[in-house]
């Protein structure tokens, strides 16, 4: 499999009264579950708060996700065109219980199974793999992509695995096979961001993509349902808890509100002056943080 290194906006610090003060590297990475807020960088991960210094191993965090149960914290990144590694830890101490290398290039993204006993993988060496949580090894991969995996995520039904990456495609597998059930192609460009409505019914996954759209598809059946072009490129998609909104993070950054029924903007909210990264909601509230330069975080209101 041919790697590519997948080109990430860069923040680039003026010589001069900029450059003596201190410059800290861009969030790309936040995880929120209860009171617990935990934050990922080049500067490591961090528990917000109570400012306690996860011992991570990882050079890039590139993605934070807790378990549906909430015992653990899974932590993904790595070094680029080396290795991708993932990262447990118990929520309830902090301790790191297993790191391995499971990519021949970095992690940029996972998604959590709904029972919590399996995670998958986005690996910049175009694969994704299917992690047994209990066994701590690899027992499924998908080989398809023909570029890096930028994105990931797991359908309710415990199975069914969509993914997405800099070949464009949006493509679903199954999680026990391995084998792949549909490609789709509606994106001209890159595509940085897969999340899932919260919610029953027919699943729906909204897409982000470097041609300036959010996307949003019904994986089951093949089909794109309808979609929105933004003033600019979306870097980071989540969801309102009751899923009635979808915000995209954008590299102007700005975080815009989204009506996933009639693709309408509702808001657009300018919180750094430029690159949005990173994008969570807060369960129970109708607040959403963003991740963005000089290791800053901003609160967004969903509405």
């Amino acid at each position: 499999m041919m790697r590519s290194a997948i080109q990430f906006p860069l923040i680039v610090f003026l010589a001069g009264a900029c450059a003596m003060a201190e410059v800290k590297p861009p969030v790309t990475a936040i995880a929120s579950l209860g009171d617990d807020v935990v934050v990922g960088s080049q500067s490591g991960i961090v528990v917000r708060g109570s400012n306690t210094k996860l011992k991570t191993q990882l050079i890039n965090v590139h993605d934070l996700s807790f378990s549906p149960s909430g015992k653990m914290l899974a932590a993904v990144g790595g070094a680029p065109a080396d290795s991708g590694s993932i990262e447990l830890y118990n929520r309830a101490d902090g301790k790191l219980t297993f790191s391995k290398a499971i990519h021949t290039d970095v992690i940029f993204g996972l998604a959590w199974q709904s029972d919590g006993a399996r995670l998958v993988t986005a690996g910049a060496d175009g694969v994704c793999h299917v992690f047994d949580v209990a066994r701590k090894k690899v027992v499924r991969s998908f080989d398809g992509h023909s570029r890096p995996v930028l994105a990931v995520v797991m359908l309710p039904d415990g199975k069914t695995v969509v993914s997405t990456g800099v070949d464009q495609t949006v493509r679903v597998w199954d999680a026990d096979t391995g084998k792949q059930i549909r490609s789709l192609h509606n994106h001209t460009m890159a595509v940085r961001a897969l999340s899932l409505r919260p919610g029953g019914g027919l699943p729906m996954v909204g897409s982000a993509g470097d041609d300036r759209t959010v996307r949003l598809w019904q994986p089951t059946i093949g089909r794109m349902v309808r979609f929105v072009r933004l003033d600019a490129a979306p870097l980071a998609l989540a969801w309102s808890n009751d899923g009635s909104r979808l915000l995209a993070s954008c590299d102007d950054g700005a975080v815009y509100v989204i009506d996933p029924d009639t693709v309408e903007v509702k808001r657009r909210n300018v919180v750094f002056e430029r690159y949005a990264y990173t994008l969570v909601s807060v369960a129970n509230s109708n607040r959403f943080l963003a991740g963005g330069p000089n290791g800053s975080i901003r609160t967004v209101k969903g509405q």
